[in-house]
């Protein structure tokens, strides 16, 4: 059967770990990617392992149901979707297809193709987020620097 739609425009990758036992999370990476695959009642969920509150990793949080909580603070986030269910977290986590392999046993993780191909696209190069970034380091470096370095910091905007 032909893929249609979304499933096009993915690439599936073999998940190179067994799923853990019912209610756990094991971590995993694929093309740089820090997933965590969980077991939320015998169906598999992937989701990047990272907290959307503070980027910590999500491994050892409990799983009741298809919600994991963060092991740091609490938050919860829906495997489903990622979708945030208890504060600290209020940003959806990244959450990617699961299949079984068609060849046999075990998991198969949907990745976007541009996930996949090229450099490593975790954290944007250009664009708004990474000019404003930029501004707010000069500012950064020129306040800890001190003021004979301030006008340098000045002199760089220009």
């Amino acid at each position: 059967m032909a893929e249609t739609g979304t499933e096009a425009r993915l690439r599936w990758l073999e998940i190179p770990i067994e799923l853990p036992e019912s209610g756990r999370s094991e971590t995993f990476e694929l093309d740089g990617i820090p997933l965590l695959l969980c077991n939320a009642d015998g169906r598999p969920f992937v989701v990047r392992d990272e907290c959307p509150h503070v980027q910590t990793s999500m491994q050892g949080g409990t799983i009741q149901g298809t919600i994991l909580e963060c092991p740091l603070h609490g938050g919860q986030l829906d495997l489903r979707d990622g979708t945030p269910v208890a504060m600290p977290i209020r940003r959806p986590a990244t959450c990617y297809p699961v299949r079984e392999r068609s060849e046999g046993a075990g998991l198969e993780i949907g990745l976007p193709a541009r996930a996949v191909e090229g450099p490593d696209r975790r954290r944007p190069t250009t664009g708004p987020a990474v000019a404003e970034g930029e501004r707010q380091g000069r500012r950064h470096r020129a306040f800890e620097s001190g003021p004979e370095k301030a006008e340098d910091a000045r002199e760089e905007r220009k």
